[in-house]
C-alpha cells in the first residue's frame, strides 16, 4: 500500500474499456468521474482502447492522468503498477476478454468491480463487488466470490446524453400501427428466457390491438429466426399469430432509440435480466409508463430499483401473473397511462439529481483504503 498521508488525495484508478459513448459510461463512469471529490481522490483513467469520441476527450479532463491504447496486460501491468494507486475500479468484468486478462493480475492492494455486468468476476484478484442497495436480494453475499457492498440508491449517478434535437423518428416512419397499443421490448435477445415466452400472448389476447417492438441488436439470422419460432408456439398457443403482433425493428442508433421511446405506450421490462440503461432512458427521454417484477439476482432487479427510488412501486409487480395484468392494466386504460407520464416527470428529479451513490463510493474507498494502510487488512 503506499503511504497514505494527511491532506493528500488518494490516488484511485479506473479500468475500462468504455471511456466513450456506452452504457457503462452513462451508468458508471461519468457520474463517478463528475461527482467524486478531487480534493480526496486523484483519479487515474486506464483505457483499453484505442477508440475514441467526444465522451474520451471528457473524461480525460475529469482525469489527472489519461493513458488510453492497446497494449499488452503486462504492459498494463506495469503501467498501473507504477502510479502507485490505492485502489483500481473496474466498472464491468466480463464483456471484455482482454480487460479479464488485466483484472486478473494484482494492479494495486485493493480492487473492485461493478455491476457493468451483473456477475461476479471469479477472480481471485478482484476483492469487492460495488452493487446498489436497491437492487441487492436480502441473500445478495451468496451470489459473488467478491465481498458485496451495497452502495447507496443505484450507487451510481446517472448520467444521460443530451437529447437529440431532431423532430423523433413517428410511428409510421417506422412502420407501426398509428393506433396500436405499443409495448416496448427493447432488451437485447440473450435476455429474452423462454420460460416467458407466454407473457407477450397473454397481454396481446386481453389488449387486442397492441403491438410488441423488439430491436435485431445482437440478433443474427439465425437467432432471430429461433426467436421468432418460439414466439410463433407460444401465440399459436393462444390461437394468435405472432406477425399481427409483434414488430422486429433494425438495429437503432441513439437518435432512433430514443426516437422509438416516443412512440411507446408501455416499456416491458425482462424477468430475470433486467434493463439499466435502457430503463433510465425510457424515463428520461419520454417518460414511458413500464412493467417489471424483481427477479432472484440483482440482474433482475435494475429496473424494480430504480422505481423505487423514482417512488413509482405501483409498477413493480411481485411476480409474472401480476406483471401480465399490470401490463394488460396499462395497455387497457390511456388515462392511467398519462396519470404515470406525468407522475415519472414529477419524480426524474429522484434519480437524475441523485449523487447518494457516489458519496458512499467515496465512503468506502476512503474507509477501506484507512484500513488497509493500518492495518494491511481488508474490510
Amino acid at each position: 500500500m503506499p503511504p497514505v498521508k494527511a491532506n493528500e488525495p488518494l490516488r484511485i484508478g479506473l479500468v475500462s474499456g468504455h471511456f466513450r459513448e456506452h452504457t457503462v459510461w452513462k451508468l458508471m463512469l461519468h457520474g463517478w468521474l463528475k461527482h467524486l471529490d478531487r480534493e480526496e481522490f486523484q483519479l487515474y483513467g486506464y483505457y483499453v482502447r484505442d477508440y475514441r469520441d467526444r465522451w474520451t476527450e471528457v473524461a480525460e479532463t475529469y482525469c489527472h492522468q489519461f493513458i488510453m491504447g492497446t497494449k499488452s496486460p503486462k504492459e498494463w501491468f506495469e503501467q498501473i503498477r507504477g502510479d502507485q494507486l490505492h485502489l483500481v475500479i473496474f466498472p464491468e468484468l466480463g464483456m471484455d476478454f482482454e480487460l479479464m486478462k488485466i483484472a486478473a493480475l494484482r494492479l494495486a492492494p485493493i480492487q473492485c468491480m461493478s455491476w457493468g455486468h451483473p456477475d461476479t468476476s471469479g477472480l481471485p484478484t478482484i476483492d469487492y463487488f460495488l452493487s446498489s442497495e436497491l437492487m441487492e436480494p436480502a441473500d445478495g453475499e451468496t451470489h459473488y466470490l467478491e465481498k458485496l457492498v451495497r452502495l447507496k440508491n443505484l450507487g451510481i449517478a446517472f448520467s444521460p446524453l443530451p437529447p437529440d434535437p431532431r423532430s423523433p423518428v413517428t410511428r409510421e416512419e417506422f412502420g407501426l400501427k398509428g393506433d396500436a397499443v405499443i409495448y416496448g421490448c427493447l432488451q437485447s435477445v440473450f435476455k429474452y428466457l423462454p420460460q416467458f415466452d407466454y407473457i407477450y400472448p397473454e397481454i396481446a389476447a386481453a389488449v387486442g390491438n397492441c403491438q410488441f417492438v423488439f430491436i435485431t441488436h445482437f440478433m443474427t439470422k439465425n437467432s432471430q429466426q429461433r426467436f421468432e419460432q418460439r414466439l410463433d408456439r407460444a401465440f399459436a398457443a393462444k390461437n394468435l399469430d405472432y406477425r399481427e403482433y409483434c414488430f422486429f425493428s433494425h438495429p437503432l442508433s441513439f437518435y432512433g432509440f430514443t426516437s422509438m421511446l416516443h412512440c411507446l405506450d408501455v416499456f416491458l421490462d425482462t424477468l430475470e435480466w433486467s434493463g439499466g440503461n435502457s430503463t433510465l432512458e425510457a424515463l428520461y427521454y419520454a417518460q414511458v409508463p413500464m412493467v417489471t417484477t424483481p427477479g432472484r439476482f440483482m440482474r433482475g432487479r435494475h429496473t424494480a430499483a430504480i422505481l423505487t427510488l423514482l417512488e413509482i412501486p405501483e409498477l413493480i409487480a411481485p411476480d409474472p401473473a401480476a406483471y401480465v395484468q399490470k401490463a394488460i392494466e396499462l395497455g387497457q386504460n390511456a388515462d392511467y397511462r398519462q396519470f404515470i407520464r406525468e407522475k415519472i416527470q414529477s419524480n426524474l428529479p429522484k434519480v437524475l439529481e441523485d449523487e447518494a451513490g457516489v458519496r458512499s463510493l467515496g465512503d468506502f474507498i476512503r474507509a477501506v483504503v484507512q484500513e488497509f494502510a493500518a492495518s494491511g487488512c481488508l474490510l
